[in-house]
């Protein structure tokens, strides 16, 4: 638990209000979600920078939740809502719509996952549907539980 305390510290310094704590965790947690692998750590420097909060706080947060041995649980559950939302909810069928190296991945993926996700072929928009969603969803979550748990970590330390 002090080890736990200790990171959280470096992560979230004192002097830090529990609404830019809060928006750092919010940050982060969201931007794990985010399907543009790659750009995630560079869009939040300006996200960061945007927010007025110091950007390796939401960087290590990024990469505690989004990592290489949570990547593909990640981009799995990302595919699934967005496949969910497109052919469950909507009724659209994104696959044609797909550029054209998607062609390359469905030939290379589909034998091996269209028995796990019950689909033909893997859809491009679907993934980038599921990832945004994912992460707008989490950041809904992730402002106000923060923000709630910072001010009693503060008010607790007041008290003290």
């Amino acid at each position: 638990m002090k080890k736990i305390k200790k990171l959280l510290e470096k992560i979230f310094p004192v002097e830090s209000s529990p609404q830019s704590a809060a928006i750092i965790m919010t940050l982060g947690a969201s931007m794990a979600f985010s399907p543009f692998w790659g750009l995630q750590t560079w869009l939040l420097f300006p996200l960061s920078w945007m927010f007025h909060v110091n950007p390796t706080g939401p960087i290590a947060l990024l990469y505690l939740i989004n990592n290489p041995w949570t990547m593909l649980p990640l981009a799995a559950l990302e595919y699934y809502v967005g496949h969910f939302i497109t052919e469950k909810i909507l009724h659209v069928d994104l696959v044609p719509y797909n550029p054209s190296w998607m062609t390359w991945v469905n030939a290379k993926l589909t034998s091996c996952l269209s028995k796990y996700i019950g689909t033909a072929e893997l859809s491009l928009w679907s993934f980038l549907l599921g990832g945004l969603v994912l992460g707008i969803i989490v950041a809904a979550i992730t402002y106000p539980c923060s923000l709630y748990l910072f001010n009693y970590m503060r008010r607790r330390k007041e008290h003290q």
